[in-house]
């Protein structure tokens, strides 16, 4: 992971919201189980993080995939949103 800007505590809470929002982005086109370590934050800077996934999924989500997302850290909330480009 790239370094960012982050504390620690911001850190292992944007991984877990950024996974849970995969997942959330994903299960309703793939229907797919996902386990935490299916997929992992590759770089986190000021405007979002890239997310790989490390397995093949259906409707074309192959593994080595790379999705894009957003993040807001505010009065100690991280809220995340997947977008929908993939490359």
């Amino acid at each position: 992971m790239q370094r960012s800007r982050l504390n620690a505590v911001e850190i292992a809470t944007l991984i877990f919201s950024a996974k849970e929002a995969f997942y959330k982005f994903i299960h309703p086109q793939t229907h797919a189980s996902l386990d935490f370590k299916d997929v992992s934050i590759q770089a986190v800077d000021r405007e979002g993080f890239t997310l790989e996934l490390h397995k093949s999924l259906r409707e074309g989500w192959k593994k080595g995939s790379w999705v894009q997302g957003k993040y807001l850290i505010e009065s100690n909330h991280v809220m995340t949103l997947i977008a929908t480009t993939r490359t």
